[in-house]
C-alpha cells in the first residue's frame, strides 16, 4: 500500500465531514470495553512514513547531510479466540505483509532507493492473556526478526485499548493517560518522558454506518537514546465494535547525539523531521 499526499488530505475532509454529522441523541458514552465476540476477525492495514535530515560534525571539521525518507506499511488480521466475561482473552495474530522504503541522499551524491519486504512479515502466532500479561507462541518456526515481535507480545500491550476510560464520557470532557499506561501501550520509548497524555471526547456521531466517537489528542515521547516526538492525531472510534477503526497522526521527531568508531574518530549528529502515519482497522464478524 502507498499512502500519497492526496489521498491523505481528501481523508482529512472525509473526516471532517463526518465529524460534522448529526450527532448521536446521547451526550455521554463509555469508550472502554470489550464488544467483539469469538470468531470476529480484525483486519488492519497501515503506513508510517518519516522524513528526515542529519547533520554530521566529523573531526577535522568534515561535515556532511544525510537526508533519507522511510515508508513502512504493513497489514495483519487477528482471529478473536476466546472470549470470557467481556474480556478478550487469546487471539490469533497473522502478519499478512509488509514492505518498507527507503529514499537517502548524502549531501549532493546521487540518491538510493530501496524496497524489501518487512523481516516479521509472514509471522503467525497465538497470544494469551494471564491476568495483565501477555505470552505469545508461534504457530510456525520464526525467524530471528519475527522472534523480536513475540518477545514484545510480553512488554507492549498490542490488544487492550488501556487508554479508554470504562465509566461514561461526556462530549467535550477530556480525561488523562498516566505514563505507566502509556509504557504499556508504547513500550521503553515512553520511558524517559516524564508526561501524560490528555484525550478529549470532541464529538459523538456516525461513521461507516455505526455510532463512532471522534477524539483527538496530543502526544510527546523520547527514547533512551534522545530521540524524541511531538505529535498530534485524530481517532475515530466505533461505540458497537469498540475498536479504533481510523487513526491518522501528524508529528515532528528531533533528536542529537554522537559515536566514537573503532578507529578512534569521533563524530556528533543532530536530527530533525516529520513523522505521518495513517491506520485502518476493520471487522469481519464471525459467519460473515
Amino acid at each position: 500500500m502507498t499512502w500519497r499526499i492526496f489521498q491523505r488530505v481528501s481523508f482529512v475532509v472525509a473526516v471532517t465531514v463526518a465529524m460534522s454529522a448529526t450527532g448521536l441523541a446521547q451526550e455521554t458514552v463509555v469508550l472502554g470495553g470489550w464488544a467483539l465476540d469469538e470468531g470476529d476477525v480484525v483486519l488492519t492495514s497501515g503506513c508510517m512514513r518519516t522524513d528526515m535530515t542529519y547533520e554530521f560534525d566529523e573531526a577535522e571539521e568534515l561535515d556532511w547531510t544525510l537526508q533519507a525518507q522511510w515508508s513502512v506499511c504493513d497489514s495483519t488480521s487477528t482471529d478473536i479466540l476466546r472470549v470470557q466475561d467481556g474480556q478478550l482473552q487469546a487471539v490469533r495474530q497473522h502478519i499478512v505483509s509488509g514492505t518498507e522504503t527507503s529514499l537517502q541522499q548524502v549531501d549532493n551524491l546521487p540518491s538510493r532507493r530501496s524496497e524489501e519486504d518487512l523481516a516479521y512479515a509472514g509471522l503467525v502466532y497465538e497470544a494469551t492473556r494471564d491476568g495483565d500479561v501477555w505470552t505469545a507462541e508461534p504457530l510456525v518456526e520464526p525467524t530471528e526478526a519475527q522472534q523480536v515481535i513475540l518477545d514484545a507480545v510480553a512488554e507492549v500491550n498490542f490488544f487492550d485499548d488501556l487508554e479508554y476510560p470504562t465509566t461514561p464520557v461526556a462530549v467535550g470532557e477530556s480525561w488523562t493517560v498516566g505514563v505507566e499506561v502509556l509504557e504499556q501501550l508504547h513500550g521503553p520509548r515512553n520511558r524517559n518522558a516524564e508526561h501524560a497524555q490528555t484525550i478529549p471526547l470532541d464529538s459523538l456521531g456516525t461513521f461507516e454506518g455505526g455510532p463512532a466517537a471522534f477524539l483527538s489528542y496530543e502526544l510527546e515521547s523520547e527514547d533512551a537514546g534522545g530521540l524524541g516526538e511531538v505529535s498530534r492525531g485524530i481517532v475515530i472510534r466505533r461505540l458497537d465494535l469498540m475498536i479504533d477503526v481510523v487513526r491518522l497522526r501528524v508529528g515532528t521527531r528531533y533528536g542529537s547525539g554522537g559515536n566514537t568508531r573503532e578507529d578512534g574518530t569521533t563524530f556528533t549528529s543532530t536530527s530533525e523531521g516529520t513523522v505521518e502515519a495513517q491506520y485502518r482497522q476493520w471487522v469481519r464478524r464471525a459467519g460473515e
